[in-house]
């Protein structure tokens, strides 16, 4: 767990011994290890359990928390189970401060700002990253999962985070960025770069968004985000090969 977090760290100039980071937690969430007495286990907490929630990958990852995720204790024997645990968690209760989590890769480029790529698995949102990287000196912050959020004094911007969540790409960076556009990839044989109207960004866009459908106030928190988020951002469909084709498109479109 402690490898997962390396690097976003709270940072050391609001830090101190009082309160480490310089703010008040949004949430506590506890490793449970639980000896087993006659082969029974007995996970408890010192809080009021109201969710109980399991894991389909991993059988022996369980997460107890109270009403509004403020409180949870995780329990899982893997690494991996622990993570998405943790994720869970602190997802859950992210929500409720208009955050959301979303597939896809996240990059900076130097003059343009936040580009979020997203689609289905496969179609070349970690590629296209890459090629913003090489070809605009572009910064790849997270290539998988991306945090989303408005924040209360500055609602006319919607900003994006990296995270230590990673999947199969290499990206983490701790890091915040002003969104400029959201880039939904397919694949097609000619080059193509539009930007949605609001039902077919509704649709295009929302197979990306982690919906937490484990507890229905928490989607209806997700769900008013995301009516407050989309207004505020353009929400392009791009078709492109592994080239330029799609850079010179999408600057020619932002730079205006």
């Amino acid at each position: 767990m402690s490898a997962l977090l390396t690097g976003f760290e709270c940072d050391s100039e609001r830090t101190s011994a009082s309160d480490p980071c310089g703010q008040e937690p949004i949430c506590s969430v506890g490793i449970a290890d639980i000896p087993p007495i006659h082969g029974v286990e007995q996970l408890d907490s010192d809080f009021s359990i109201r969710h109980v929630l399991t894991l389909t990958r991993y059988s022996d990852a369980v997460l107890v928390a109270d009403d509004r995720f403020e409180r949870a204790t995780l329990r899982a024997l893997q690494p991996g189970g622990l993570e998405d645990l943790l994720l869970l968690a602190v997802y859950s209760r992210l929500t409720y401060y208009r955050t959301l989590l979303v597939h896809g890769a996240l990059i900076r480029d130097p003059e343009l700002g936040g580009i979020l790529f997203v689609g289905r698995s496969g179609v070349g949102k970690s590629t296209q990253a890459a090629i913003w990287k090489m070809l605009r000196n572009a910064e790849v912050i997270n290539g998988d999962k991306v945090f989303l959020s408005v924040k209360p004094e500055a609602p006319e911007d919607i900003f994006a985070y990296g995270s230590p969540w990673t999947g199969s790409s290499p990206y983490r960076v701790n890091r915040r960025v002003t969104l400029r556009a959201i880039v939904c990839l397919e694949r097609a044989e000619t080059p193509t770069l539009r930007r949605l109207d609001d039902v077919e960004a509704l649709v295009t866009y929302l197979p990306s968004v982690f919906m937490p459908n484990w507890d229905t106030r928490l989607t209806e928190q997700v769900m008013d985000t995301l009516d407050l988020m989309m207004p505020r951002v353009p929400i392009y469909r791009m078709s492109c090969g592994i080239d330029q084709t799609g850079v010179n498109m999408l600057v020619r479109e932002l730079g205006q």
